[in-house]
């Protein structure tokens, strides 16, 4: 649903590790109703934009304990996800992310 959407999203390098990125993004549910929160795929790229790796994250890999999946996101308001990950081998320039609700 384009009701729900990702207002700011970027991939921050970690000072002190090489091999450790954190993504950083922000939910907003435009709607005037709670939703279910998406899943979020993440793919990262190279230098020429081709894709490196992709990973797809469920809500409850990225929710804070505080957060409860059942209840969702409620109407207009918004949710900080922050995502370490470890990237070992690749050397990404670039990335995308998306979300979307897998088909029932």
């Amino acid at each position: 649903t384009n009701l729900m959407g990702i207002e700011s999203s970027e991939l921050q390098a970690d000072p002190v590790n090489e091999n450790h990125v954190s993504l950083n993004a922000l939910l907003h549910n435009r709607a005037p109703y709670a939703q279910g929160f998406p899943n979020l795929e993440l793919t990262l790229n190279d230098g020429q934009d081709q894709p490196l790796a992709r990973r797809v994250f469920r809500p409850m890999e990225y929710l804070s304990p505080l957060d409860k999946e059942s209840a969702g996101l409620l109407p207009n308001q918004e949710i900080t996800i922050r995502l370490p990950l470890n990237i070992t081998g690749l050397k990404p320039m670039g990335y995308r992310l998306m979300l979307f609700y897998p088909s029932r």
